[in-house]
């Protein structure tokens, strides 16, 4: 009592007992015991209370849009510091403690109170001990995100400023587009210029899957996934197909957890944003298990099994990087590989690298998948050999449809720092014995590539389209005008696509994709002309 303390504690070898001194006279010895020492409460002097409990009517619960966007800014903007980290660093440490908070949302047994929350009177020490704890128990779980020796590399004050401005919200019980759209809104804020990079506007990501339209049994991968834009996109519109493709059927959140467990990819060669991509897959309900880290697609040392092989996959999709250049010997970049392993890089020194990207993508394609991609417009319609444009092209003709260009509007790029003016490409792969009857007829002297084509019985015609409007304006801010698809009220992409450039693609290839054993998966159009579609 003389020394103001709120408990006493006598411990003597085995034995123990405790007592609360305070509020009671000193000599008291019966009505304030508490029990044994396991009874004192973990800060010793401050009794702490807690207000979210698992499963109780105080527990954490999903919020919307706008609320996990302010949420995750805040949090963001307490590990920056304005400035003492760099964004990406900043944004790995929020990656770590969502981690944390996963492992809390899944694991915390019903009646317990949260371990991911700072109590009333809880000094930052023991909420910092609290999330180091479950970060290590996340990592023991699952060491696809973190390497075991990794670590929350903030202080304790930080890490308790973190908790409170997340705590509440259940993101494991968020619907995943609610998070999508915050995540795309912060995601643009944050990462701008140099960073930009990394980072594809959601309208873009979300067109350029429904041209594709991926189905629950489809392999995908994205090999240059950046922050994880289309991959979340796909499993979006994945698990919205299979709603209503297997409607009613108790099997169903089997079938879209397989698809995000076992068929989604990604590669990425900046570690960093790999484990963000990881995180963000995570908190989507999950798809991070098979995302390479710290590689380039263009390296021949990939560890995951499925990516050391040719023709795996349904669709290949993504953004490549472009304006930079892959040297002959550039380590990083080729890793066990060379420029004269790849056709469209035999013989030269130096090839952009969306031209590269392209032609193994490609090579990962199935006979009759399908390749989505962003590209300069260069790759399209550059004339000078120089640029190997003519060159890429030939090989593009040679081993596959180019079945649409989607002009995009120079303004696409420009809130991420680029200028470029690019085009959706979509492509389809030959199936072998196309690839060999258009070899054979090239092989004729003095044969060019139309009349090949024609030879081989493959002639075709190409859905083009220019879009004007895509949802978000030069500036980044959101446009209701989009060329490129209806939307429904949930965001997705609308059944109703009547009057946008998806709607058109539908319409001229025949209403979807059809792929038998062996045979090119390639829509024909209904009409038996091309169709320029401008919106």
């Amino acid at each position: 009592m003389a020394l103001k303390a709120t408990y006493a504690l006598l411990d003597y070898g085995r034995q123990s007992a405790l007592w609360q001194v305070e509020g009671y006279g000193a000599k008291e010895r019966e009505r304030n015991r508490l029990g044994d020492r396991d009874e004192l409460p973990e800060n010793y002097s401050e009794k702490v209370s807690y207000a979210l409990y698992a499963g109780g009517p105080k527990d954490i619960a999903p919020a919307d849009s706008e609320t996990i966007s302010t949420s995750v800014r805040r949090a963001h903007s307490i590990i920056w510091a304005g400035g003492k980290r760099d964004p990406l660093s900043a944004f790995d440490e929020w990656s770590k403690l969502m981690f944390a908070k996963v492992r809390d949302e899944r694991y915390t047994p019903t009646g317990a109170p949260r371990g991911f929350q700072v109590g009333v009177g809880e000094p930052d020490s023991a909420v910092a001990t609290r999330v180091h704890g479950l970060f290590a128990a996340a990592k023991a779980q699952d060491d696809a995100l973190f390497p075991a020796d990794e670590r929350i590399e903030l202080p304790d004050n930080k890490i308790a400023q973190v908790v409170r401005a997340i705590e509440g919200i259940s993101f494991m019980h968020t619907d995943s587009d609610v998070i999508g759209t915050a995540f795309e809104d912060f995601f643009g804020s944050v990462f701008r210029g140099g960073l930009g990079q990394y980072f594809t506007m959601r309208p873009v990501a979300r067109f350029v899957v429904a041209m594709l339209g991926p189905k629950a049994t489809d392999f995908v991968l994205d090999p240059t996934c950046g922050s994880g834009g289309f991959l979340l996109e796909t499993l979006l519109q994945v698990w919205n197909e299979a709603d209503a493709a297997y409607a009613g059927q108790g099997e169903i959140d089997r079938v879209k957890g397989d698809f995000a467990l076992k068929n989604v990819f990604g590669i990425e060669i900046h570690p960093t944003l790999a484990r963000i991509c990881k995180i963000s897959l995570l908190l989507h309900h999950d798809g991070h298990t098979n995302i390479e880290a710290d590689k380039s697609c263009l390296s021949g040392n990939l560890e995951n099994p499925r990516l050391r092989k040719n023709s795996v996959f349904d669709i290949v999709v993504g953004n490549p990087p472009f304006g930079t250049k892959i040297e002959r010997g550039d380590d990083d970049q080729l890793d066990g590989t060379s420029l004269d392993a790849f056709v469209v890089g035999r013989g030269r020194n130096a090839v952009q690298s969306e031209q590269v990207i392209l032609e193994r993508s490609v090579g990962w394609l199935k006979p009759g998948g399908l390749l989505g991609m962003v590209i300069p417009d260069g790759v399209l319609n550059n004339a000078g050999p120089q640029s190997n444009c003519p060159a890429v092209r030939d090989w593009l003709f040679r081993n596959g449809r180019i079945l649409a260009v989607v002009s995009l509007p120079d303004f696409a790029f420009r809130r991420s720092g680029a200028s470029n003016k690019t085009s959706v490409l979509v492509f389809g792969k030959y199936a072998p014995d196309e690839a060999v009857r258009l070899a054979n007829a090239l092989e004729a002297p003095g044969v060019d590539m139309p009349e090949a084509l024609t030879d081989a019985g493959l002639d075709y015609e190409i859905f083009f389209a220019e879009a004007s409007h895509i949802g978000y304006t030069p500036s980044g801010r959101p446009d209701p005008r989009n060329d490129l698809y209806t939307a429904a009220g949930s965001g997705l992409v609308a059944e109703d696509q009547a009057g946008s450039i998806l709607g058109a693609w539908e319409r001229w290839s025949g209403g979807g994709w059809s792929m038998t054993p062996g045979a090119s998966r390639s829509r024909r159009p209904r009409s038996g002309r091309a169709t320029r579609a401008t919106a």
